[in-house]
C-alpha cells in the first residue's frame, strides 16, 4: 500500500514521519524486481527525510525478521 500527494497543512499539523516500508512479496524474478524498481524511492526518501538503507542491509532486515518466531497470541 503507498499513498502519495501533499499533506494536508491543517491535518496534518504535527505530525511526522519517522519510518516507511515497502514491501514486494513473491517469487525471485523479473516482474518482482520490476515492481520493485517502480518504487519512487526519492519520494520515499523525502518523505522520512533522511537516506533510504542500502539494499543489502534492506535484504539483511528482511532476513532477520523472517527468522524470528511470530509473536504468540494470547489465549482466551
Amino acid at each position: 500500500m503507498a499513498a502519495f500527494g501533499a499533506a494536508s497543512p491543517k491535518g496534518n499539523a504535527g505530525l511526522k514521519v519517522t519510518n516507511a516500508m515497502v514491501m514486494v512479496d513473491g517469487p525471485a524474478g523479473r516482474p518482482r524486481q520490476m515492481i520493485f524498481d517502480a518504487i519512487d524511492k526519492s519520494a520515499l526518501q523525502s518523505l522520512v527525510g533522511k537516506p533510504l538503507p542500502p539494499v543489502s542491509q534492506s535484504e539483511a532486515q528482511a532476513v532477520a525478521n523472517a527468522a524470528k518466531a511470530p509473536a504468540a497470541l494470547p489465549s482466551r
